[in-house]
């Protein structure tokens, strides 16, 4: 069983994105590898739940104030 919350998803028709947002510093490889991992889990279930296509992910790290399209 997994749980999670997307924190924002756009939808336009049948196609859309996720973000997530972030805090702390983790632009390592390590960490967005587990994050990548998190949205792969988000888009299936998105995908899955609305009968969508999601075309992106990206990561928002407040803190840092970039984003990572993964």
């Amino acid at each position: 069983i997994v749980q999670g919350v997307v924190d924002l998803a756009v939808i336009s028709g049948s196609e859309g994105i996720i973000a997530d947002y972030k805090t702390g510093k983790f632009s390592n490889p390590q960490a967005l590898q587990k994050y990548k991992e998190q949205l792969n889990i988000y888009v299936k279930a998105m995908e899955k739940s609305f009968n969508i296509k999601i075309k992106g992910t990206i990561i928002i790290g407040i803190e840092q104030g970039e984003l990572f399209y993964i």
